[in-house]
């Protein structure tokens, strides 16, 4: 008897462990395939961006091709070299007056029973995270990081990128290969729906992000908010995702300005929702024309969904998947059905 229940409990036990294995291991696939998604994404830009310019003009597609990346990296290292630096010193002064930041907005807030209300909350939720340090510490490596590292993501990202945007009729001639001969027309066009769908997307979420930078930027600025480059960027950068990732910038903002005078912190709040506002309603429906329509309630499910299995690079890809998600389902399911009806 005490044999048996010996045996059950091991298999038991067994049974949990491989189970914990392959849950682990799955995860973990699926991350190394965001990585991949992550690397067609910045192809599908590369590829989309030269498109138009072939387009538009009587350069050859090759050519334009080499244009926008040798553009793009111009780009981005004349901002860095023109911003990067003041960007970073407004960084680290940041960080080093921020003990005095914050008692100045305490007392700010403990100006107002509103504040004092906003201030007790506060200190509520930092003894929460502080009775689970080693969670909140789980939880920001997690965001931050993935199987290989941040560095070795990078790296994944950037080598598969490159062979994405040199050779991207190699991958699909091997992708249409696994399906029937009968099928591959449909697939071919379901590829290039596709394909069409993420290119506006992250052309259009890309020029809105430098919109907002820039907007944000000059607001900041004029209005005499410290670290307005800083902040400027933070809301640029969260651009990407949607819904009320963007206003995530607004708060930081909004507190130091306060240390300033309430005036200003009313300003900077204005100045946010203004622009997200424009962002929203004219900006990026008139870059992202005639695409899939995403509900912004599922991009929020998609995306708390994402972040729990994924972490921060489930969240940044989840609107992008969601708009492939969505399109497979109208190509697949919708559209057929509605041409038998």
């Amino acid at each position: 008897m005490e044999k048996n229940f010996t045996q059950k409990t091991l298999i038991v036990a067994v049974v949990i462990l491989t189970g914990v294995i392959l849950f682990l291991g799955l995860q973990e696939a699926f991350r190394l395939l965001l990585l991949v998604f992550a690397a067609i994404l910045v192809s599908v830009y590369f590829r989309k961006l030269a498109e138009l310019l072939a387009k538009h003009t009587r350069i050859k597609k090759r050519l334009s091709l080499l244009i926008v990346i040798v553009w793009t990296i111009a780009l981005i290292g004349g901002f860095i070299r023109g911003a990067g630096a003041k960007i970073s010193n407004q960084a680290k002064d940041f960080q080093w007056e921020l003990p005095s930041y914050s008692q100045s907005i305490t007392e700010e807030l403990n100006k107002t029973p509103a504040g004092q209300w906003a201030l007790y909350q506060g200190k509520q939720l930092v003894n929460q995270w502080s009775d689970n340090e080693q969670k909140i510490t789980d939880t920001i490596t997690s965001f931050f990081s993935s199987t290989f590292g941040a560095l070795g993501d990078l790296y994944i990202v950037l080598i598969l990128t490159i062979y994405f945007t040199a050779t991207p009729m190699l991958y699909r001639k091997t992708f249409l290969a696994m399906f029937p001969q009968s099928k591959r027309e449909k697939i071919n066009k379901l590829m290039y729906n596709l394909y069409d769908t993420l290119g506006k997307r992250i052309l259009g979420q890309i020029i809105a992000m430098i919109i907002v930078f820039i907007a944000t930027g000059i607001g900041l600025t004029i209005m005499g908010v410290p670290f307005a480059l800083l902040f400027a960027l933070l809301a640029g950068l969260l651009n990407f995702i949607p819904n009320f990732w963007p206003l995530i910038a607004l708060i930081p903002a909004a507190l130091v300005a306060l240390t300033v005078s309430p005036a200003l912190a009313a300003g900077v709040i204005i100045l946010f929702v203004v622009i997200q506002n424009i962002e929203g309603e004219f900006i990026t429906p008139l870059i992202q024309q005639k695409m899939v329509n995403l509900p912004p309630a599922y991009i929020i499910l998609f995306q708390v969904f994402m972040g729990i299995i994924a972490g921060g690079i489930g969240i940044i890809l989840a609107t992008p998947l969601l708009a492939i998600i969505i399109v497979l389902i109208q190509k697949l399911y919708i559209e057929p059905v509605a041409d038998k009806a």
